[in-house]
């Protein structure tokens, strides 16, 4: 047993004394701590790669779902423009031409000096849809449809803005006592908006009715693309 273990103890320090095994020990252990480093290196490098790709992912995802949301708002936006010049063309326009119409015939057939047409206040928050929404106007994608939404809303508004100042000339001229010379001239004001807002009436219409179908068209394309 002794002569046994003296054995192994010769062995092993021989082993140890030998420039053999220490060269090959330095060997393994460098080559497994610079295998371990590449691995983790690798590893990382993989790890890296594959979280960009979701944070990548994830905001284009996140780009699609706020382009889509902000069509869907500029959808809902004309829609709401369109009911709203809808219901100034029912209830303001359709209303006033004719009056109109028969006044401007009246006073042209007549031999003699009618009454200026008698022109109520109009309220001037007509628009309040579009006033609310006009900062949303540039996130649609048609320069051209934008002009004409404010080309429109702009006449529309100089109309209010010359009725409203009839009205108020309308007045005006009815507290005048006759043969003083301003009533003579206040009428002679009201003929002269009362023409203008005669001749401004029709094409106004027309361009709303131009811009209209243009909103549908445009909802129309929209509505494809947002399927």
């Amino acid at each position: 047993m002794q002569h046994a273990l003296h054995h192994l103890e010769h062995f092993f320090q021989g082993l140890i004394n030998s420039k053999d095994f220490w060269q090959a020990a330095i060997v393994t252990t460098v080559g497994a701590t610079i295998a371990a480093a590449i691995g983790a290196y690798v590893g990382g490098r993989m790890a890296t790669g594959a979280a960009l790709k979701t944070q990548e992912q994830a905001a284009k995802d996140q780009r699609e779902r706020d382009a889509e949301a902000d069509r869907r708002s500029i959808h809902g936006t004309l829609r709401a423009i369109a009911g709203e010049l809808r219901v100034l063309q029912s209830q303001a326009l359709e209303h006033q031409t004719k009056p109109f119409e028969d006044h401007e015939r009246a006073r042209k057939s007549s031999e003699v000096q009618l009454f200026p047409f008698a022109i109520t206040h109009t309220n001037p928050n007509r628009f309040t849809i579009f006033d609310s929404n006009s900062d949303k106007l540039g996130r649609i994608q048609d320069d051209h449809l934008i002009e004409h939404i404010v080309s429109v809303y702009s006449k529309a508004k100089e109309l209010v803005d010359q009725a409203n100042a009839a009205a108020r000339d309308f007045e005006r001229w009815l507290l005048l006592p006759e043969g003083d010379p301003e009533k003579a001239m206040v009428r002679n004001m009201l003929n002269g908006l009362e023409a203008g807002i005669h001749e401004g009436l029709p094409n106004f219409r027309s361009d709303v009715d131009k811009l209209l179908n243009e909103i549908d068209e445009y909802l129309k394309l929209e509505k494809s693309e947002l399927r």
